[in-house]
This record gives C-alpha cells, sequence and structure tokens, in this order.
C-alpha cells in the first residue's frame, strides 16, 4: 500500500484516533470484551497503531508488537467474534470520516488477519 493511504488516514495522529476509538467499543463490547478484560488498552492501542500505520505505508514506522499468531493462540476465538470485531472496526472508521480507499484497505488487512485470529467457526 501506498503513503498515501496513511496521509488520507491523517497520518499517526489519525490512525491513532481511529484505533483508540475502536479499543473503547472493543473494551465495552458484550460480545468481544471479554477477551480483552486483562490487557492493557495503552498498549493494544500502541501496537495496533504501529500494525496499521505500516500496513497504510506510514514510513519509517514498525510494528514491535508479537507474532498476531501467537498472541492469538491462547483465545478460541470463532469467525462470529471476528465478525463482530469487524463490525466495530468498520463503525470506527465511518465515525472517522476516513476516504473510502483508506476504509476499503484497513477492512481488507483486517479481514487478511482472519485465518491468523479465528480458531473455530460457530456461525
Amino acid at each position: 500500500m501506498s503513503a498515501d493511504l496513511f496521509g488520507l488516514a491523517g497520518g499517526l495522529a489519525g490512525v491513532r484516533s481511529v484505533v483508540e476509538s475502536f479499543y473503547d467499543a472493543v473494551f465495552e463490547d458484550a460480545m468481544i470484551g471479554f477477551f480483552f478484560a486483562s490487557s492493557s488498552k495503552d498498549r493494544l492501542v500502541e501496537r495496533e497503531v504501529e500494525l496499521m500505520s505500516v500496513a497504510l505505508g506510514a514510513p519509517a514506522v514498525s510494528y514491535r508488537g508479537r507474532d498476531l499468531a501467537q498472541v492469538h493462540a491462547r483465545h478460541q476465538i470463532f469467525a462470529g467474534q471476528f465478525d463482530r470485531r469487524q463490525v466495530l472496526l468498520r463503525a470506527a472508521l465511518e465515525r472517522h470520516r476516513l476516504p473510502p480507499e483508506v476504509v476499503a484497505a484497513w477492512m481488507a488487512h483486517a479481514e487478511g488477519l482472519r485465518s491468523v485470529v479465528v480458531q473455530g467457526d460457530c456461525r
């Protein structure tokens, strides 16, 4: 992806704003919030900001988090729960009124993580 998407997303501040809004919703969500009950929201926000900034083409940003497959392996995350994450993410992106091409790229990146995160299918 190009750095243009990162710029269209508002740069680091714009990505952070969306990610913070997203995690506020995630932590409060009845369907998936329990996964995060013992997690540090600040740490998750930092890693997600890095991950998405890199995915959107940010220059001079790197992801410093752990391997996503290893992080999620200790949880049994079902497809419906991942779908709920996607709903909350899309809502956060829409609240921030990002351009459609940024929303599409962000959602596509998140969807690309499905096989890494989902361990069961109960749809």
